[in-house]
């Protein structure tokens, strides 16, 4: 499922079980058995799957940004596999 207003630019892939809510703008990445609820805004070169991502979240792809790392928000009983 996509939803009203969503944009899916070239160079997105979007596999099965997959919902995207309204809104979104996904562009340059890979979504798989995911979950992206309304807002979001997804710029990210790699591929995501398994996910749940909330409302009006923003994932961006740092590339070409020194030094290399990883920032996190996690919740309680959090589980991260890089």
């Amino acid at each position: 499922i996509i939803g009203k207003n969503t944009v899916v630019c070239e160079g997105t892939y979007i596999g099965p079980y997959t919902s995207i809510g309204d809104n979104c703008k996904i562009e340059n990445c890979e979504i798989e058995s995911s979950i992206i609820l309304a807002g979001t805004e997804i710029e990210f070169n790699d591929r995501i799957v398994d996910s749940l991502i909330g409302k009006d979240s923003k994932i961006f792809s740092s590339n070409n940004r020194l030094p290399k790392g990883h920032k996190f928000t996690l919740g309680e009983n959090s589980e991260v596999e890089i």
